[in-house]
Parts: C-alpha cells; sequence; structure tokens
C-alpha cells in the first residue's frame, strides 16, 4: 500500500484517500432481491449500498442498484415466459452476489458480481461482472483501465502479455493451444482494483471449454509498470 502510494505522489498525483472494507464493515449496507415460485424458480439478488457521501458515491450506488434490479427483473420475465411455453422441471436458477474488494472509500469503489443463472438450457452459466467508479478528469464515472495508466500507449499489450502468461501458468487450454493469444478490449475492462494490484476475470468459454470453469488472474504493481496510477 505504501509503496503504491508512493508512486502516486511521485508522479504528482494525490492519492485516494481509501479505506479496507475489512477494518471498515460499515461502509455499506447489503441489500436483497428475492423470488421464489413454488419449485419452478428461484432468484436472489444481492447489492452494496454505500454510506459514503460524494458524487464517486451516489454513482456507484445508483448504478450498482439498477443493474442489479435490471439483471433479476429480466430472469423472472424470462423464466416465467419458459414456464408458460410448457417447461415443467423446475430448477430455473438466477443468482446474482457481490463482493466488494479492500478498496472500498468515497475516492474509488471497487465491486464485482458473480452471475448464476439456469434458463433451461444444457446446463447453467456464470459471469463475473466488474464496476469500479472513481474520478477521471475532474468528474466521477466508471472507470476503464485506460484510467489506470499515464503516458503510457504500451499498457494494453503489456497487460494483456503478462495475463496470458499468467493463464498459461494455470492450464487454460485455449491459451496454451494457441487459439487465444491476446485479451480483448472487454477482457481488459473486467478487473477489480486491490492493494497489492488489479485481478482481472474470465468467464467460461473465455479461455477454455465450459468444463474448465472460470479463471482470474492477478497483477501486481510491479507488473502493471511504472506508469499505473490512480486516476483523477
Amino acid at each position: 500500500m505504501k509503496k503504491w502510494i508512493s508512486r502516486f505522489w511521485l508522479c504528482g498525483i494525490v492519492a485516494f484517500a481509501l479505506t479496507p472494507a475489512t477494518s471498515a464493515p460499515s461502509n455499506y449496507r447489503t441489500c436483497s432481491i428475492k423470488n421464489n415460485r413454488r419449485s419452478q424458480y428461484t432468484a436472489l439478488t444481492t447489492y452494496p449500498i454505500y454510506r459514503d457521501k460524494g458524487v464517486v458515491t451516489r454513482l456507484a450506488n445508483f448504478q450498482l442498484a439498477h443493474l442489479a434490479r435490471t439483471e433479476h427483473s429480466a430472469f423472472l420475465k424470462e423464466a416465467r415466459q419458459i414456464i408458460r411455453n410448457g417447461w415443467k422441471l423446475g430448477g430455473l436458477e438466477h443468482t446474482l452476489r457481490f463482493e466488494a474488494t479492500d478498496f472500498q472509500g468515497p475516492g474509488l469503489i471497487s465491486v464485482s458480481y458473480n452471475k448464476i443463472q439456469y434458463l433451461a438450457g444444457a446446463h447453467g452459466m456464470n459471469w463475473t461482472l466488474c464496476f469500479n467508479f472513481g474520478k477521471a478528469n475532474g468528474r466521477a464515472r466508471r472507470l476503464t483501465l485506460g484510467d489506470f495508466f499515464k503516458n503510457d500507449k504500451e499498457y494494453q499489450k503489456r497487460v494483456s502479455q503478462v495475463a496470458i502468461q499468467k493463464l498459461r501458468q494455470k492450464g487454460a487450454a485455449w491459451v496454451i493451444d494457441g487459439t487465444v493469444k491476446s485479451l480483448t478490449v472487454e477482457q481488459l475492462n473486467r478487473f477489480t482494483v486491490h492493494k497489492d494490484g488489479l485481478r482481472f476475470y474470465f468467464d467460461p468459454y473465455e479461455m477454455g471449454p465450459y468444463a474448465a470453469g472460470s479463471y482470474d488472474v492477478k497483477l501486481t504493481l510491479k507488473e502493471l509498470g511504472a506508469g499505473f496510477h490512480a486516476p483523477l
């Protein structure tokens, strides 16, 4: 943590005032939405409401709650249509759970959602949705990977190369056989912020067959390079 903050000051950038969620569990409260229809379907969605005041917090609270309610409603609509079409086996499922990282404060909020659904297909599916909120160019907004780099035109190439190397070490089949050689823009922007770097998430079928499941890799501050910094 000290190393990262020192880097911000050396770059002439004021570091965020960040609060580890582990030491401030009351920084947010958890909201839940539940729906059950006998043995036909179950739906559970959780999302955070942050207690801090400020434009970043207000934006995060609005977007995270909107996403949660939208996803929940979309599942209910589709599940009910499947049942009207004659589905009788039950077991339809939707779960959307949030996970806050160790960076949660008025200057930066980083959250991931784990989404699990079964909608009468061959098997269920799961996805990771990532949201990072902070200030860039003087205004609060959802951040992309580019917001964390200053005067570094090679950051996408470097992040992609390191992530691919780590995925190969983890045995990702489609990386090993050369099917996947670099990360897409979407994959580069699916990350959460942690005290010691950034974590990137990959859904089933992205780096290997469904049976291989999901992958995630963390890039350290050193691996992210000297151009990595706190967005303004």
